[in-house]
């Protein structure tokens, strides 16, 4: 007796199931293999090399930060809103600083401190209340 279309195409999904469970338990492998050699040559190495590249970006963004702060220092200085400064809501202050403790370049970072500023100046930014709301 002839099979139905719709037996065969079951048939075909069931082995093509059973293929990629075959890939899948061959991936793990490969990657445990893989595991235990970089181990057995490294050593503890690599995770120490993962800490050292960590330790490097978490010093490299402080460094940033560092700068930023003395160039949104000087300006508040420089508009005399030292200490009257408002702050900026964390839906909005948080990526915002995340992305400029990134920046290296001089420039770019002024660019960052302008806008930490203005964000801060409320002769500047009467309405960042409302722009914080939809946050």
């Amino acid at each position: 007796m002839a099979k139905k279309p719709y037996e065969k195409a079951a048939e075909e999904a069931a082995k093509a199931t059973q293929e990629l469970a075959k890939l899948g338990v061959k991936g793990i492998d490969i990657a445990n293999v893989l595991g235990g050699f970089f181990h057995k040559v490294v050593g503890g190495g690599l995770i120490q090399l993962g800490a050292a590249f960590e330790d490097w970006a978490g010093t490299y963004r402080h460094l940033n930060a560092l700068k930023l702060a003395e160039k949104v220092h000087q300006e508040h200085v420089k508009r005399n809103i030292l200490g009257k400064a408002v702050p900026i809501p964390p839906c909005l202050g948080i990526p915002l600083l995340q992305r400029a403790f990134l920046e290296d370049d001089e420039t770019l970072q002024r660019m960052w401190a302008g806008l930490i500023v203005n964000a801060t100046d409320r002769r500047v930014s009467p309405c960042l209340a409302e722009v914080s709301s939809i946050c």
